[in-house]
């Protein structure tokens, strides 16, 4: 318990230590001083009361600038003056009448607004990925235990069947031929789409890129990219780990319930219940210790996590964005904006890896003396 104490409130010494390096570095990057060719752009645009959005005067300045300046510095200055054009008339904050290109407060409540949607999805994903992490690694685990085969398997069966059929003159089973390659498509199909590129699947299914809905959303994060598969199979591992332990084996031999296939006490309706038991069931003993192990290791499919949300965000153009507006930044060289963005990610990772040592050491408490 108190090591898992030691670990939050280290967690809690790198939100602060690394806080003020962001705050330091977004702060220096903010008072930056633009470079001299810019300067000398503003100043000569001031003095000429030139109105860069208008061809006309632009045309005039050039012509000026051509005849009274040697061919040689002419040439600079209108290489500067045309790269300051570029940035000036492609920065939305100057369209809309705000020519700062550096952290405003405007533009920090616009960035918050959008880190606090990104925070509820981020939250939400998080547990559904979770819960349906979970659900459907003890799903896979029964199925195992009951002794079904995978569509690989029992295809190789029904060719031995086919083969046994013409030695004895069986009748070929063509039902079970017909589920099984049913079932075997029906899976493939859902591999695909649980690998497949988030931007892939939203062309397939049709969605519109300019306003996905927030279902949409939550549903490319988590079933593409092979985000859920992964989760699934790194809880599935912890339980077949789990499985093979000694308290296992002695609760056999203690006659403990390890009836996968007639159990009531390992239904559907428990797998995929939010708070899961399975009463006197082995497996709810071997799903507690797996469960508490997970708590701590999701950790790392969180990172996964928010990269799928990059992932799918900027694929599919979401404008208004968290990430689209870092990106944004980014090519727009507003590098105090891009630190801010990214010190708000750096805050929800921790954050996360927080609740995730917290519910782990509550968890571990159950088992305290």
């Amino acid at each position: 318990m108190n090591s898992a104490r030691n670990k939050i409130k280290n967690h809690f010494v790198g939100i602060v230590f690394y806080g003020v390096v962001f705050v330091a570095l977004i702060f220096l990057a903010g008072t930056q001083k633009e470079g001299t060719d810019f300067k000398n752009v503003r100043e000569l645009l001031g003095i000429t009361q030139t109105d860069i959005g208008n061809e006309l005067d632009m045309a005039v300045l050039e012509d000026a600038i051509k005849i009274f300046y040697p061919r040689k510095t002419a040439t600079s200055i209108l290489s500067a003056l045309k790269k300051y054009k570029e940035k000036v008339l492609t920065s939305r904050e100057t369209k809309s009448g705000n020519a700062e290109s550096s952290l405003n407060a405007k533009l920090i409540k616009t960035i918050l607004l959008q880190a606090a949607a990104f925070f509820a999805y981020f939250l939400f994903i998080a547990f559904a990925l979770f819960y349906l992490s979970e659900s459907f690694a003890i799903l896979k685990f029964k199925s195992r235990n009951r002794g079904k085969y995978s569509v690989l398997e029992k295809t190789i069966e029904l060719f031995d069947k086919e083969f046994e059929r013409k030695i004895y003159h069986k009748k070929f089973p063509y039902a079970k031929t017909l589920k099984v390659s049913i079932y075997g498509v029906a899976k493939a199909l859902a591999v695909l789409i649980l690998f497949s590129p988030a931007y892939l699947i939203g062309y397939v299914f049709k969605f519109d890129y300019g306003n996905v809905t927030f279902l949409a959303y939550v549903f490319l994060v988590i079933f593409t990219n092979g985000l859920l598969a992964t989760s699934v199979n790194k809880f599935y591992r912890l339980l077949e780990t789990e499985k093979s332990k000694g308290y296992v084996k002695t609760a056999k031999i203690k006659g403990v319930d390890f009836d996968y296939k007639n159990s009531a006490n390992v239904t559907l309706l428990r797998i995929f219940s939010p708070r899961k038991y399975f009463g006197s069931h082995v497996l709810n003993q071997i799903y507690r210790n797996a469960h508490r192990q997970y708590l701590s290791a999701f950790k790392e499919i969180v990172r996964f996590q928010i990269t799928g949300m990059i992932i799918v965000e900027l694929s599919l153009n979401i404008q208004n964005g968290f990430f689209y507006g870092m990106l944004k930044s980014l090519m727009n060289k507003q590098y105090d904006v891009l630190l801010f963005v990214l010190m708000l990610i750096f805050f929800a990772v921790k954050f996360a890896d927080v609740i995730a040592d917290y519910f782990f050491a509550k968890e571990n408490a159950k088992y305290e003396n």
